[in-house]
């Protein structure tokens, strides 16, 4: 069963047409999310890989590695294609959780950060006191997301400069909303309270917001 997940994600992950953002086959996302749970319910009820191996068309070689991948198959499907972006957002968690190759991919945390500023920017948070506070919330939370990646390019020997000075933009952008200063206002204190930030477990999605950051 992980290699029907691994050919499903392959067709609905690596056969998009870059040049017009669209996906070529939509046919089997259902049945690749389904399996990939199912996979999951089996695992953690203690079924063991056949051949050791933990798959076939593609090894993952470990249990846990086996997990990550479920997980993190479930929420890019769940993101990018059923538009699902919080219950993405909690299978990414899990994902990230287990000792596998995922949780070293930075596309992973940039797929919660994303989930997190959408949050932070959604008018629904302006109306009250508290809404804001929300967003404010929301809007450390991506921080934490988009540091995470930051740091995984940067542990990359073949690491892309340009993605990682994109993600620097948007953090110092999302710091500066978060503590309202101004558009070209210094963030001196950015890095000082990221690394308090990352220092943390990874904060699961479906957990109360809580407000981390020092003031600058």
């Amino acid at each position: 069963m992980l290699t029907l997940v691994s050919v499903g994600f392959g067709r609905t992950v690596i056969n998009k047409n870059e040049a017009f953002d669209i996906y070529k086959d939509d046919a089997s996302d259902s049945d690749t999310v389904e399996y990939a749970k199912l996979v999951i319910r089996k695992i953690e009820a203690g079924q063991k890989s056949q051949t050791g191996n933990w798959g076939v068309r593609d090894v993952f070689e470990t249990k846990e590695n086996a997990l990550a991948w479920m997980n993190y198959i479930v929420g890019r499907i769940k993101y990018e294609k059923f538009k699902e972006k919080a219950d993405a957002a909690g299978y990414f968690y899990k994902a990230a959780r287990f000792r596998g190759e995922p949780q070293s991919n930075p596309e992973l945390y940039k797929f919660l950060g994303g989930f997190y500023f959408e949050r932070a920017a959604s008018a629904d948070y302006m109306k009250t006191p508290e809404d804001l506070n929300l967003a404010r919330g929301n809007a450390e939370r991506a921080i934490d997301a988009f540091a995470s990646a930051r740091r995984m390019i940067l542990g990359n020997r073949n690491r892309n400069r340009n993605e990682k000075r994109r993600l620097d933009r948007k953090i110092a952008d999302l710091y500066r909303f978060r503590f309202d200063l101004s558009r070209n206002a210094r963030t001196k204190s950015l890095e000082s309270n990221i690394e308090k930030l990352i220092s943390r477990p990874l904060p699961d999605p479906a957990a109360p917001l809580e407000l981390v950051f020092d003031e600058p």
